[in-house]
């Protein structure tokens, strides 16, 4: 099995990439420009090869950019990823929704509404409150 590519690593390489390719350097031009071989630098496009920090700058500045300039797009990216790409939920999580499916209707309505609040507003208690009182007035909040 395949060792998994580090998301960074990936991210770092589809953006010196698509630099590469919008200079219209090959990679032959590049990996000579900065002293590796052309495959070198396919796979640090690949992501199979993690690339040195001041490779990376150098390869960046041979493309044509500045290396800031392809760390922050590398972390972009990465963090888009990250948001775009649900997390399985985990073990408690699971079983924590299953119990609360066993629940009374109302009871579970409650418990999404609550859910919600502390959602969308996480440090406003005040929030939680009114979904007690206005939803069930036995809910309190405690601290």
């Amino acid at each position: 099995m395949k060792p998994e590519r580090d998301p960074m690593d990936v991210a770092v390489g589809a953006e010196l990439r698509k630099r590469r390719v919008a200079a219209r350097l090959s990679l032959a031009d590049v990996g000579k420009g900065v002293g590796v071989t052309y495959q070198q630098v396919q796979k640090y496009e690949s992501g199979a090869n993690r690339v040195a920090f001041a490779t990376a700058v150098r390869l960046a500045e041979f493309i044509g950019f500045d290396g800031d300039e392809l760390v922050a797009a590398a972390v972009s990216a990465v963090e888009t990823s990250e948001h775009a790409r649900p997390r399985a939920p985990s073990a408690r999580a699971l079983a924590l929704a299953q119990r609360v499916d066993r629940l009374p209707a109302g009871q579970r309505t409650a418990i999404d509404r609550i859910v919600e609040a502390i959602l969308d507003s996480p440090n406003n208690r005040a929030d939680l409150a009114e979904v007690a009182r206005d939803g069930h007035p036995a809910l309190s909040y405690a601290h």
